[in-house]
């Protein structure tokens, strides 16, 4: 076992950190990014809509936002029907429209 002095005497090139994976902050998969991720995930061939389906096809897909990510801005359903709409009309909703409390800091 090393001992704490040897622990700090360790150096770890750059070029090991640099390609070393980086935790997402929380702030990563904004509103925005999980309504463009479900718009993908939806214009998916025989996409079903539910939770299970999705939480299917994105287990190991690191381009899309897991389903905790989703439902931290809005409920599963709530953030599909916005989806919809973005798909459908070119357009985001802001989020305070898709949840009303979303302002109070609810």
């Amino acid at each position: 076992m090393l001992s704490k002095a040897d622990r700090q005497a360790i150096e770890i090139p750059e070029e090991v950190l640099a390609a070393l994976p980086r935790k997402r902050d929380k702030g990563y998969w904004t509103y925005e990014r999980c309504l463009r991720a479900l718009v993908e995930f939806l214009q998916a061939p025989g996409a079903d809509p539910s939770l299970r389906s999705y939480q299917t096809l994105s287990n190991g897909k690191g381009g899309l936002p897991s389903s905790s990510g989703i439902t931290r801005h809005a409920t599963w359903s709530t953030m599909v029907d916005a989806a919809r709409y973005l798909l459908l009309t070119g357009e985001i909703l802001p989020l305070d429209q898709i949840r009303p409390e979303a302002g109070t800091g609810s």
